[in-house]
């Protein structure tokens, strides 16, 4: 254990050094008594000096007395060590400690906000993108009165032109839903649209123009430069409030995906740390932040995993069953040497559809020796050798005019053409016309029709010899999954519970669907797969759907083992209820099956690393913290160019397995990814469960068809 550490650090102060004053206020709004001591505290910070301190419901808190009051009046108030049993109480400290901690830091270092340490300084910009470090930083109290300090390292990606030059030059990074921020407040929006309106005229929603309202509120300095001319935007706050802005003082902030083209890669190289290189950073740069608040006391030894009551250990890959009773680590040698494990079909009926101008193309010159041709050829003769033979269904003279160029355009067609394809549809066209159409090509098809389709450009038909095999074996495993027909491998070695179900609730334009998947049998195989018909409210799951997918999962398992499943193991993706719970809980008492209930979160913020025999941290696959009914588990063991290793924290919300057994079946489902060659991070279960809830919710996906066909690989 030594030297293994986390990012979440325990501090030497407990709650005890920290007494607050607590001041109860009066509840003047019950519909709004969460959030109405907002502006009350806005109003206290600024009377007394920007004093740090917070508030909770009806409570506000200080770690000084509050003396200047204004017009507002508490009607209690104690000073004391919070109670370390109240969760309440907890989350006030927390809050109040994280306010101090921040006030404390140097003027001008970062710019700070909600526990963010932003640098103020950009480490590296490229293409007019400025990245600037981002410590986040979290405050945890458990009930033992335990302080811990969580913190990871990521990176913000603002350009250096404010908004307002990027709107003039007519920029295409400016678009509907992009975040900007402001450039001295650092608040967070969502762009909306360019307004009609002037900065320099009247706005009724404030009553005067926006220049004015600076110069009213003694900011007069924020718009000298502003010109009355300057046509005004709409942005979105994180309650959904529409405000009109400045765009000169605003800042677009982009994400990763959407960088310019010639920034991608010099951006990557530059944030893409190796473990040892980022942890190294986290930590000195952490330490910086909390030296700069003396009165929080910690030693350097409350980072590592034996300090919080972790055991460690690792996990092997797991050994895969193939055809042929094969056995192997890889996939790509499993296939090669074995072929699929189990073909339920003679024959695999495949459809081409390849964009019209390729035809056109093809008919020209010599069609047998056309890329595209040889790329049908090939593939089929390598399924052949894994133990499934395609056969070619021949297109109609309809579908070969199909041209992928424009999506309305192609929606209209394949409207008109749908009834001409009656089995999995393999579509060719470029790569920057199958961008533009996949969504059109998955929601008409699929979405409506139910029919599997898989989408390959040019480049892949392309790809040199060296890399076509392996290529090959990606495009055939998403065909066969599609199929519903074909497994390609299972786990040689039993997982501990019979049954796996996956959940996820997806959140799309304000929708929530929940996708489910079951993993059935020891060996890890799919017995069904689909998103649910019911759109639940909320995040929560409720008992009419737990009831549905449990006796579905159950039925599957009597229809492939003869027997009932004696132990069925529920992943959550993300967040759980005690109301869901419940409902689990009834369900499963009714039916007299043994379950255990586990939230498996795939961005916990918390990374791990150990220091190896070469002086080096570093994160190593299948490495598993594991203390009572919490764990965190790393999946992946990235290149590290490619940056590092995100581990899923999992924590138990019922049930009775071994934990570690808990831990190791998750890992091992995450080489049950049978749509591709390389494993996932996440365990199959959520993994598809995110993926077909996100797909259905956006049209992709049917609500009917075959559970055995993953469409949504």
């Amino acid at each position: 254990m030594k030297r293994s550490i986390l990012t979440n650090w325990r501090m030497k102060s407990t709650t005890e050094d920290f007494p607050l004053h607590l001041y109860w206020m009066p509840v003047r709004d019950w519909d709004n008594k969460y959030a109405e001591n907002y502006s009350v505290l806005s109003d206290l910070r600024r009377l007394n000096g920007w004093q740090p301190m917070d508030f909770r419901g009806q409570v506000i808190a200080s770690f000084e007395p509050i003396r200047e009051w204004g017009e507002h009046a508490y009607s209690n108030v104690e000073v004391r060590p919070i109670r370390k049993e109240d969760a309440h109480e907890r989350a006030v400290l927390e809050q109040v400690l994280m306010r101090n901690i921040e006030a404390a830091q140097p003027k001008r270092k970062y710019r700070i906000r909600n526990g963010q340490f932003t640098m103020a300084k950009p480490g590296f910009e490229h293409s007019g993108i400025r990245v600037h470090p981002t410590f986040c930083l979290r405050t945890e109290v458990d009930k033992t009165g335990s302080i811990l300090i969580g913190f990871h390292l990521t990176h913000r990606f603002l350009h250096r032109k404010h908004l307002g030059e990027l709107i003039r030059s007519g920029s295409s990074m400016v678009r509907e839903g992009v975040t900007v921020v402001d450039r001295y407040r650092h608040t967070r929006y969502r762009f909306i649209r360019v307004d009609e309106r002037l900065v320099g005229q009247p706005f009724q929603e404030i009553r005067r123009s926006l220049i004015d309202y600076y110069i009213n509120r003694n900011q007069g300095f924020l718009v000298e430069k502003v010109s009355p001319e300057s046509t005004a935007v709409m942005v979105a706050a994180s309650n959904g409030e529409e405000l009109p802005f400045i765009p000169d003082l605003l800042t677009l902030e982009t994400s990763f995906e959407q960088l310019p083209q010639p920034a991608i890669r010099p951006i990557s190289r530059h944030v893409k740390m190796s473990a040892h290189d980022k942890t190294e950073r986290m930590i000195q740069s952490v330490e910086e932040i909390l030296q700069a608040y003396p009165r929080l006391k910690y030693e350097r030894n409350g980072l590592l995993a034996a300090v919080h009551g972790f055991e460690l250990t690792t996990f092997s890959s797991p050994v895969l069953r193939f055809g042929q009773n094969h056995t192997s680590k890889s996939t790509f040698k499993g296939l090669k040497n074995g072929g699929v494990f189990k073909n339920e079909t003679d024959k695999l009926d495949v459809t081409y559809l390849v964009d019209g101008e390729i035809i056109r193309e093809i008919l020209q010159g010599k069609p047998n020796e056309h890329q595209v041709v040889r790329f049908m050829n090939e593939l089929e003769n390598q399924s052949f050798w894994t133990g499934v033979d395609i056969h070619r269904i021949n297109t109609t003279s309809q579908l070969r005019r199909v041209i992928f160029q424009d999506p309305t355009e192609l929606r209209k067609s394949l409207k008109r053409i749908s009834s001409d394809l009656h089995c999995l549809t393999v579509i060719i066209t470029n790569e920057e016309r199958a961008d533009r159409c996949y969504e059109a090509i998955k929601q008409e098809l699929t979405g409506k029709k139910a029919i599997a389709t898989q989408v390959v450009t040019l480049n892949t038909v392309e790809i040199n010899r060296k890399g076509k095999e392996y290529a090959f074996f990606n495009l055939l495993l998403g065909i066969y999954g599609k199929s519903g027909v074909i497994q390609p491998w299972v786990l040689a070695q039993s997982l501990h519970s019979d049954c796996f179900i996956g959940l996820d609730v997806s959140h799309d334009d304000g929708k929530h669907a929940t996708g489910i998947v079951q993993v059935v049998g020891k060996d890890g195989r799919m017995l069904d797969s689909k998103p649910l018909r019911t759109i639940e409210k909320g995040e929560k799951i409720g008992e009419g759907t737990y009831l549905d997918l449990t006796l579905e999962a159950i039925h599957q398992y009597e229809e492939t083992f003869g027997e009932r499943p004696e132990h069925i193991t529920f992943h959550r993706d993300g967040k759980c209820y005690e109301e869901e719970l419940n409902h689990v809980r009834n369900i499963m008492g009714d039916e007299g099956v043994k379950f255990d209930y586990i939230s498996v979160i795939k961005d916990s913020q918390t990374r791990i690393a150990r220091f190896s025999e070469n002086n080096r941290w570093e994160t190593v696959l299948g490495a598993a913290y594991i203390k009572k009914d919490l764990a965190y588990l790393c999946s992946t063991n990235p290149h590290e160019r490619m940056g590092m290793a995100k581990p899923l924290k999992i924590e138990r919300m019922s049930g009775n397995l071994p934990m570690q057994q808990v831990v190791l079946d998750i890992f091992h489902l995450s080489y049950m990814h049978i749509g591709a060659l390389n494993k996932t991070r996440l365990p199959v279960t959520t993994h598809y469960a995110d993926k077909s809830s996100t797909r259905f919710n956006r049209g992709m996906l049917p609500s009917y068809g075959d559970g055995k066909a993953l469409l949504f690989l």
